[in-house]
């Protein structure tokens, strides 16, 4: 893949990467992120999705198993 817009203007990132470097430089941080359910939401007049979790989904041995996001909030 490579990146055709200047400016800022993608919003996609490596989030495991990010996340990887968050428990390094912040693990408080991090562990926040894996530990706190988020309320995403998305409702319309034919919708309603909801889904409830952490940032930061971990295996049950601590390893990071993805990170999750709601693309339709990204303007």
């Amino acid at each position: 893949l490579q990146n055709e817009t200047s400016g800022g203007l993608s919003t996609l990132v490596d989030s495991l990467a990010v996340a990887q470097q968050l428990q390094q430089e912040d693990p408080e941080g991090f562990a926040l992120l894996a530990s706190v359910p988020v309320r995403y939401e998305y409702r319309d007049a034919d919708t309603w999705l909801v889904a409830v979790q952490p940032m930061i989904e971990l295996t049950g041995k601590g390893a990071m198993m993805g990170v999750f996001y709601s693309p339709r909030l990204d303007d």
